[in-house]
């Protein structure tokens, strides 16, 4: 078991599995290369993930189809699928519908990690 000690201020676990803590050192990477990053490159890099959030839903305003054709696509990927003997996606939805919890923590998922991941790995 490790034991914290102080030494002239800084603390460290006594142990060689553990390296010295210190206590200027950033708590992230991604915080690190915020702090060390010119905050015109900051403002570039956060305008650009903006302008491509509205941009999505702008062409997607846009792009909207045919109800029809969608079904026509919609019947012949079904038929490929029971064709090629994976149409599983009805079995996993009756399963996964009947609990509240996993639909909530799914929405939750995609609602908070898609967007502020895009704009993670963006930077």
């Amino acid at each position: 078991m490790a034991i914290m000690t102080r030494n002239q201020g800084d603390m460290w676990l006594e142990s060689p599995a553990f390296r010295r803590y210190e206590r200027n050192r950033p708590p992230s990477r991604v915080l690190s290369a915020l702090a060390a990053a010119p905050r015109a490159a900051v403002v570039q890099q956060v305008s650009l993930v903006v302008f491509a959030y509205f941009a999505y839903f702008l062409v997607r305003g846009f792009t909207e189809g045919d109800h029809a054709r969608a079904v026509s696509n919609a019947v012949y990927i079904v038929g490929l699928e029971k064709h090629l003997g994976f149409f599983w996606e009805p079995a996993i939805q009756r399963h996964v519908v009947t609990h509240h919890w996993i639909v909530t923590l799914a929405n939750w998922m995609y609602i908070w990690g898609h967007w502020p991941l895009i704009a993670t790995v963006a930077m």
